[in-house]
């Protein structure tokens, strides 16, 4: 019986799962805007004695990598690490990019999976023939089709909530199916942590080498300097 906890606090969330042996036999959502950090521990604290289940029971951690909130992707990054150092077993990261994939139902081939970002921009990640990322970045909603890795057969997204549906077959140009696979914001939170679980299991079952997690930064931090003036250091 293999049990993996998975978590994200990548954007105004915070999420849980617990899978065992390949299906989510328990999960949790909250919307927040701060406080993941105080109420990750607690969260996966109650789900694993709501399943009657202990830290010792599991067998991985797996956790969102983002890209996301900086500050929120480095606090589920760092307990995951964590975890996995104390219990001693694999630390899973899974991307969002990887997440979008899985909902739609595209999981090889070349792809464009994009995601809202603050700012009315997408991040975006591109992937080749195997399906392998091969390129990532941020552009402004208008400029995404005159960007240079569009030339993929299938455009998969988290579209904003403001629009009914995804970028049309003409957005900017993008030569895309007529019905671009998709899932709404909501959705995409909704099932976040049960995804990030799903994947984890399919990459602890292929026996390959897995690295530590990383968070995923696509674009620079945008925090403002101290408005303050730094302290004096004593001699």
């Amino acid at each position: 019986m293999t049990r993996i906890l998975a978590f994200d606090t990548s954007g105004q969330h915070c999420v849980a799962a617990l899978s065992v042996d390949g299906c989510i036999v328990a999960s949790q959502h909250e919307a927040m805007k701060r406080g993941q950090a105080e109420r990750l521990f607690p969260m996966l604290e109650e789900m694993l004695a709501d399943m009657d289940a202990t830290w010792s029971d599991l067998h991985a951690i797996a956790v969102g990598t983002g890209p996301g909130n900086f500050t929120g992707v480095r606090i589920a990054v760092s307990a995951a690490r964590g975890l996995a150092m104390a219990l001693e077993v694999p630390a899973i990261g899974i991307s969002s990019f990887e997440v979008i994939r899985h909902l739609t139902g595209v999981t090889g081939g070349r792809s464009l999976a994009v995601l809202p970002a603050p700012r009315d921009q997408w991040l975006w990640e591109a992937t080749n023939d195997e399906g392998h990322p091969i390129a990532a970045g941020m552009v402004p909603i208008g400029e995404l089709g005159r960007h240079a890795h569009i030339e993929a057969p299938a455009l998969i997204g988290v579209w904003f909530e403001k629009m009914e549906q995804g970028p049309s077959t003409d957005l900017d140009g993008i030569r895309v199916p007529d019905v671009a696979p998709a899932v709404s914001v909501n959705e995409f939170t909704t099932r976040l942590s049960g995804a990030i679980a799903d994947l984890a299991g399919l990459r602890l079952a292929s026996d390959t080498h897995i690295p530590r997690p990383a968070p995923l930064y696509i674009r620079p931090a945008d925090a403002a300097p101290a408005s303050d003036p730094p302290p004096v250091i004593l001699p």
